[in-house]
């Protein structure tokens, strides 16, 4: 093998996807960094073609576009592990076939493969690991159901089945009432004293599945399609993560249906790469579900399989209009517990670019999606006294306040933000949000309350990670209460680099480049976020109203004043929208519009330009702050 890490990496993402892929893509996910990211690609494709190429067949086949790995004749572990776990095969299965493979079963999918700044590598490697783990779940209960008489193999299993996963009361009982059929007692009694108060210590039920198998009884396994158990409710959750889902097949419909399913494989690659950049979801590879059937699959039975709590599933269909071929695609998401739809949409597309209509679904897909299973989270009930999926409510009813942008809103969106803080003080993105909230909420008033907020824009972006949206509203606050363009520019472009897709981010970073003086691509940024936004049209008030100061500081006027009332359309009160307005009309010579304007601005802000909210805006350059502010005054703004 390579020497080289990423070497090593691509020929994996090659073998285990097995499909083409984008030289553009490739270099996004291993080589984004280096200083010439199709050269380095290049150059792992040369050291690639001596290790795989036979005398006779060229496996690896590569283009100026597109690189693919020809599998034919090529035997994947993870493609054995996968259909020995599939129902129909697990079926017929006796004890020593399973036994043998799961004895070849060690260590984890690209164990040790780690490749720094590689986000959606790192993030697709989980996803095929978790695949991974599920498979083997799967052929370790099914061997330990036939091991009832085999007390000494039964342990084995066991103690498999713990180390992957020591958050199972289940598996540690079938280890335990092994013991004691053995005759080994003592070591039963320490392993199911250890094994509580390992338990105790993370705060995880029991259901005394230990006393049980202490007496001897039989522990029963939760086999891969019943429904979903309770000890996987009962596992402590990463307290970034609130859900899992997998991405399933995308059925093709209509006339050669087949002959483009390489089509809806590549929209459901990247939706699952779009949905993967939100660190608060675990999204399963579309590989891990590759085997279901699409035509009859029982939904509750497939997510226990897969331990996700949502499905998402779609079909596609193409036709003809005026000469031109249009693609339709549906998708849904299902509740892994209920089957019931949760959501569902449309789009539709002209085909005068496949990868283009690939990528664009797939950011409105992921888009539409997330908020979604957010709001979800938000009403549903748990069993378990969970801090951070509390803090986590409180945070998603503050998102649904602030998002109606109003003053009041507002408010209400800055004590769900503090609550959850009283409960988690340091989750991420409630730092990120409070200081947004507290600000556009007028509750910032002493030095020593922007001091506050500023510092916990500061502890947000520290905490971030690779939360795009924490550290793009963490940008926000930082520019916008504490006039740091140095922190807050960076943290911003690295958000949209972490997801390029998430409304959050744009809006963010077009904001922060308006203010800096900036025009052409804060309203590039701006028209994204617009396109891609989940949120209903009356809930766009902020693009417009950004779009609005872009405009303002970039001395057009018309189209400022155009926006800010596009956003006082949506979002009546928009503190910014009504700060754009008002100056914009003044610039105008509208002196009636200017004046009716700052009476309604004055409403909102009676200290007018004194206030200390309007005081902290930051304005890059001193001369847009002397101007815009000289508008204001010449329109009765006080101050």
């Amino acid at each position: 093998m390579p020497s080289s890490r990423k070497t090593r990496a691509l020929l994996a993402y090659l073998a285990v996807t097995g499909r083409p892929q984008r030289r553009e893509r490739l270099c996004e996910l291993l080589f984004e960094l280096t200083d010439d990211p199709r050269g380095a690609l290049r150059w792992s494709l040369a050291k690639l073609r001596p290790l795989v190429d036979d005398a006779d067949v060229t496996r690896l086949v590569a283009d100026r576009d597109m690189v693919r790995l020809n599998r034919e004749g090529l035997g994947l572990d993870l493609d054995d592990l996968r259909a020995l776990a599939e129902d129909a095969t697990l079926a017929t299965a006796d004890a020593d076939r399973l036994e043998a493979a799961v004895e070849t079963l060690s260590g984890d999918f690209l164990e040790g493969s780690v490749i720094d700044h590689a986000p959606e590598f790192s993030a697709w490697v989980a996803a095929v690991r978790e695949d991974c783990r599920a498979q083997q779940r799967r052929l370790i209960e099914a061997l330990i159901e036939r091991l009832e008489n085999a007390p000494a193999r039964r342990l084995a299993a066991g103690r498999r089945l713990v180390q992957l996963d020591p958050f199972d009361e289940g598996a540690y009982a079938i280890c335990v009432r092994s013991l004691v059929e053995l005759g080994r007692a003592d070591e039963a009694a320490s392993l199911a004293e250890s094994a509580a108060a390992a338990f105790r210590r993370e705060r995880i039920g029991l259901s005394g599945a230990l006393d049980a198998a202490l007496r001897g009884a039989p522990v029963a396994t939760q086999p891969a399609s019943a429904s979903p158990s309770m000890q996987r409710d009962k596992r402590p959750r990463d307290a970034r993560i609130v859900a899992t889902v997998a991405v399933l097949p995308f059925r093709p419909m209509g006339e050669e249906a087949e002959n483009r399913r390489w089509l809806a494989d590549g929209i459901i690659d990247g939706v699952a790469d779009a949905l993967s950049r939100y660190t608060m979801l675990r999204i399963l590879a579309p590989g891990a579900t590759a085997s279901i059937d699409r035509d009859d699959f029982d939904p509750v039975a497939t997510a226990s399989a897969l331990s996700a709590d949502y499905l998402l599933t779609g079909s596609l269909q193409l036709s003809r209009s005026g000469g031109e071929e249009q693609l339709r695609i549906r998708y849904r998401l299902i509740a892994g517990t209920s089957a019931a739809i949760a959501w569902s949409g449309m789009l539709e597309r002209s085909m005068s670019d496949v990868f283009a209509i690939q990528d664009a679904a797939a950011a409105e897909i992921a888009n539409a999606i997330e908020p979604k299973i957010a709001s979800l989270r938000l009403v549903a009930s748990t069993d378990q006294p969970d801090v951070d999926l509390v803090a986590y409510d409180y945070f998603l009813r503050g998102l649904a306040s602030g998002f109606r942008s109003g003053a009041k809103d507002y408010g209400a969106a800055a004590d769900a933000f503090e609550k959850a803080l009283e409960i988690a003080p340091d989750f991420a993105p409630a730092l990120a949000y409070l200081p947004w909230a507290q600000g556009m909420a007028f509750r910032l008033q002493t030095a020593q309350d922007f001091t506050r907020a500023i510092a916990m824009a500061r502890q947000a972006i520290g905490l971030a990670g690779a939360d795009a949206r924490t550290l793009a509203m963490g940008a926000m606050s930082l520019v916008f209460l504490g006039q740091d363009y140095a922190g807050g520019l960076p943290a911003a472009d690295r958000a949209l680099k972490l997801n390029g897709n998430d409304p959050v981010a744009l809006i963010s970073a077009a904001w922060i480049r308006a203010t800096a003086g900036e025009y052409d691509m804060p309203m590039a940024l701006f028209a994204r976020a617009a396109d891609l936004s989940p949120l209903p049209e009356t809930e766009n008030g902020n693009i417009h109203a950004g779009r609005a100061m872009c405009c303002l500081i970039a001395g057009r006027y018309a189209d400022a004043r155009h926006w800010a009332d596009e956003a006082l359309a949506l979002s009546p009160g928009h503190p910014s929208a009504l700060f754009s307005g008002t100056a914009a009309a003044s610039g105008l010579g509208d002196r009636d519009d200017a004046q009716r304007r700052a009476t309604l601005f004055t409403r909102l802000i009676p200290t007018g330009l004194a206030s200390p909210i309007v005081r902290a805006l930051p304005f890059r350059r001193k001369a847009d702050r002397e101007e815009i502010f000289a508008l204001l005054r010449a329109a009765g703004v006080p101050g």
